[in-house]
């Protein structure tokens, strides 16, 4: 055992994390120093509900997610943008219709409402077209394939996305909502919306290979415990790499002590197991005679 904590701390920085989620910090903390023999002076602690921040929001996997700093656009803007450009394409002006159409795809990713799926297939179905006047064929087909994800199709869609903690509304791919076993999707960019705190959050999430999403805040504590329990352990260790960065951490939940390796396929090393779940309906003991 000794030998592989050895070769896992040969992969981690000076100050290891400890995520703990029950306990004060300092008890688990010389807990995971007299496990280990590890010095305190060597880790750095946290509390799992510290890190568990309303509005974070994490993407694993083969995706990255590009938001607007504040969501400030409303749908009619968008609309208006999209009514200028259709006006400079029929008047010939390729070049200020462009302007126009990039700038809304940079407005689409700082929507405070959900998008219209109809408007953004206006909206690339119009890049498709000036790429095409162009004599750019293969960018227009690009374009195009854009407009088929607002349009609900998936041409050549082999990528998952799921989502780990959502809200109860939400969230939405494209202008629909994202059902909970996820969605298959074509490699590229994808309009990922959310709720928070009275508001609709939008970025562009482009998908290069299987992604998920994660919400912190939204994943039901304990999480943990689960890291020894083969059909919660994903969603743990899902968690811990949404909320964590580094190549490893210890984490430290009703007794037990682990040391998760943070990437996809990474090992949990159980060190001290959990208390075992008390059972329901046990007999307290009698007191007195």
């Amino acid at each position: 055992m000794w030998v592989v904590i050895g070769s896992w701390l040969s992969t981690v920085s000076a100050a290891t994390p400890i995520v703990a989620e029950d306990g004060t910090l300092p008890d688990e903390l010389a807990r995971v120093v007299a496990r280990t023999g590890l010095p305190a002076e060597q880790f750095s602690i946290q509390s799992s509900s510290s890190l568990a921040v309303r509005g974070a929001v994490a993407v694993l996997g083969e995706g990255a997610l590009r938001q607007c700093p504040a969501p400030s656009v409303s749908r009619s803007a968008v609309e208006a943008d999209l009514a200028r450009a259709t006006s400079a394409f029929a008047s010939g002006d390729l070049d200020g219709a462009w302007t126009l159409l990039d700038r809304l795809v940079v407005s689409m990713s700082c929507l405070s409402e959900v998008v219209s799926p109809l408007t953004a297939v206006q909206v690339f179905g119009l890049r498709a077209l000036v790429q095409r006047t162009r004599g750019e064929e293969q960018r227009a087909l690009e374009e195009e394939a854009s407009m088929a994800s607002f349009e609900g199709a998936t041409p050549g869609g082999t990528l998952s996305v799921t989502v780990l903690g959502g809200g109860s509304s939400g969230p939405w791919l494209d202008g629909r909502t994202l059902p909970a076993g996820g969605a298959t999707v074509a490699a590229g960019p994808h309009l990922f919306q959310y709720a928070e705190a009275g508001t609709i959050r939008s970025g562009w999430l482009t998908v290069a290979g299987p992604s998920q999403v994660v919400f912190p805040a939204g994943v039901a504590r304990p999480v943990l415990d689960g890291l020894s329990d083969p059909d919660r352990s994903p969603t743990a260790r899902a968690w811990l790499r949404a909320t964590v960065p580094g190549p490893a951490v210890y984490a430290t939940s009703h007794g037990g002590i682990w040391l998760v390796e943070l990437t996809a396929d990474g090992r949990v090393t159980e060190l001290t197991p959990p208390a075992p779940a008390p059972i329901s309906g046990t007999p307290k003991p009698r007191k007195g005679p």
